[in-house]
C-alpha cells in the first residue's frame, strides 16, 4: 500500500491558444500493488486511484483511476502464456507518460494520439494475451491478440476500437542460417475517420557470424485498406541490418533500407 500527495499549477488549464485560464490542482492518491507467485504461474496487480481537487474550476473535481494487471503461466517446460490489461479513466488531457519512455520500456502499449482541449473525462483500456513456445535452442514461435478501447465524454474527440492478432516464427534450418517470419492484422473502428484493415508481413533471412552477431536481409510489406473515401496505402520496405547481443538482456540493432509508398483508390471507393 502507498499514499501520495501532489500539486500541479497550470497557466493554461484548457490548452487554449487564446484566453488561457490558470488553476492549481491537488491530487490525493492512495495505491496498492499485489503480487501472487506460484510454482508455474504468477499474477501482479497495481491499482492507483487519485482524487483531483481544483482550486478555481471545482466542477472538475473527481476521481481518477489507473490500474494494471499482468499474469503469466508455464503450462509446459518451454511454453509460456502472458496476459495483461491496462486501464485509465481520467479528466486530465495530458495523462500519458512521455512517448519515448513508453516506446522503449513498454512498446506494446498504444499511445493515445487524441488532442483534447478540455477537462472532459475519457477511458482508455488495452488488453493482450500471448502464447510463446520454444522448440529448439534458438527456435521459437509466438501468437498473440490485443484489443484497445478509447471512449471520450467529449463528443468532438474520436472514440476508437482496434483488434490485433499477430504471429511470429524464428527457425534455424542450418547451423548458421535461419529465417524470421512475422505477421499481423489490425482492424480499426473509428467514430469519425474511415475504418481500416491493416495487414503487415515481414521475412528476414538470418546469417549467424558469431554467438553475438546476426546479420540479415529483410523485406516487410504493409497494406492499409480503408472503408471509405481515404486512399488505400501499401508500403514496400526492403532492408539489410544486423543484431548484436551486447548482454543477455541488451541487443544493439542496425537496419538500413528503402521504402516506397503506393496510394490508390479502389473502384468501389470511387463509386464506380
Amino acid at each position: 500500500p502507498r499514499l501520495s500527495l501532489g500539486g500541479e499549477f497550470t497557466d493554461n488549464i484548457f490548452l487554449s491558444d487564446r484566453n488561457a485560464e490558470s488553476d492549481f490542482i491537488t491530487t490525493i492518491s492512495p495505491g496498492l500493488s499485489l503480487g501472487l507467485l506460484w510454482k508455474t504461474a504468477g499474477l501482479q496487480l497495481s491499482f492507483d486511484p487519485s482524487y483531483a481537487i481544483y482550486r478555481e474550476y471545482e466542477e472538475n473535481n473527481g476521481w481518477r483511476s489507473q490500474a494494471d494487471l499482468r499474469g503469466w503461466a508455464l503450462p509446459g517446460k518451454n511454453t509460456r502464456i502472458d496476459l495483461r490489461d491496462s486501464y485509465v479513466n481520467t479528466e486530465d488531457p495530458l495523462s500519458d507518460d512521455d512517448i519515448a519512455v513508453i516506446r522503449t520500456t513498454d512498446p506494446s502499449l498504444p499511445v493515445d494520439t487524441g488532442i483534447r482541449r478540455d477537462r472532459n473525462r475519457y477511458t482508455r483500456n488495452f488488453s493482450e494475451a500471448g502464447l510463446s513456445h520454444q522448440f529448439g535452442p534458438s527456435d521459437s514461435f509466438r501468437i498473440a491478440y490485443s484489443h484497445t478501447l478509447l471512449e471520450n465524454d467529449d463528443s468532438t474527440v474520436e472514440d476508437s476500437r482496434t483488434h490485433n492478432p499477430s504471429a511470429g516464427l524464428r527457425y534455424w534450418f542450418l547451423p548458421f542460417w535461419g529465417v524470421d517470419l512475422s505477421g499481423a492484422y489490425t482492424r480499426g473502428n473509428y467514430d469519425f475517420s474511415d475504418d481500416v484493415d491493416k495487414w503487415y508481413g515481414s521475412i528476414r533471412l538470418l546469417k549467424k557470424f558469431s554467438p553475438h552477431l546476426d546479420g540479415y536481409l529483410r523485406y516487410s510489406h504493409t497494406a492499409y485498406r480503408y472503408q471509405g473515401e481515404t486512399e488505400d496505402d501499401t508500403t514496400y520496405n526492403p532492408s539489410v541490418g544486423f543484431d548484436y547481443a551486447v548482454a543477455e538482456d541488451l541487443t544493439f540493432n542496425f537496419d538500413a533500407g528503402y521504402f516506397f509508398n503506393k496510394y490508390e483508390k479502389r473502384e468501389d471507393q470511387d463509386g464506380l
